[in-house]
């Protein structure tokens, strides 16, 4: 009769146990799936925020388009070298294997896709 009641009692503090588990995961999950939608929801913001200020811009780039607008309106592009020629330099930068874009005095010459 002890060793079944202390049996009962020790089933009954695992399953307690377990519960508090399970709502503590349950918890965290909720707590990472309103962090994964917050995320969400700024990212949209920035990008409808984006595409309000570049209008036709918006991921396009162009002959002409001057390098902040170019980094404004395309997105995070980086140098990867400089050129010397005869009417200046010619200065590249790219979004890593899906666009590249030449700049002379901080305005595209050229560009163009991988």
């Amino acid at each position: 009769m002890i060793a079944k009641e202390e049996q009962r009692k020790r089933e009954e503090q695992y399953r307690i146990e377990y519960q508090k588990e399970e709502a503590e995961r349950k918890a965290q999950q909720a707590a990472w799936q309103k962090e994964q939608d917050d995320f969400e929801r700024k990212a949209r913001q920035k990008k409808a925020q984006q595409k309000k200020v570049c209008g036709d811009d918006y991921h396009k780039p162009r002959i002409g388009m001057t390098l902040e607008r170019a980094k404004l309106c395309i997105g995070e592009i980086k140098m990867t070298g400089q050129l010397n020629r005869a009417d200046g330099v010619v200065s590249a930068y790219e979004i890593p294997d899906i666009l590249y874009m030449h700049f002379m005095d901080n305005v595209v010459v050229s560009w163009g896709r991988y």
